[in-house]
């Protein structure tokens, strides 16, 4: 088993972690599972050991808004289609 020295932090606008502490590398791709979270701003704070063996850091923010509170445009006849999903790469 190698040693993960890499971290995730998840955290709402009230400062609540909602990441699970256990990150999992794959590849050049480092991933947390997080757990439901309401409406507003997210703040990820992330940091990990690049390939040549020096620590890399860094953060960003999102907001996670309920769709069917934001109209969204749609080609002409179809329905638009509501996503939960979200994507990232570090």
């Amino acid at each position: 088993k190698s040693l993960n020295l890499s971290v995730i932090t998840v955290t709402d606008s009230t400062g609540k972690t909602l990441s699970d502490g256990q990150v999992t590398m794959t590849g050049p791709t480092i991933s947390t599972k997080v757990a439901p979270g309401s409406n507003g701003p997210y703040t990820v704070l992330w940091r990990t050991v690049s390939s040549d063996g020096h620590p890399i850091e860094g953060n960003y923010s999102f907001t996670v808004q309920d769709p069917a509170a934001v109209p969204t445009a749609s080609p002409a006849g179809r329905p638009a289609r509501p996503t939960n999903r979200l994507a990232a790469a570090v």
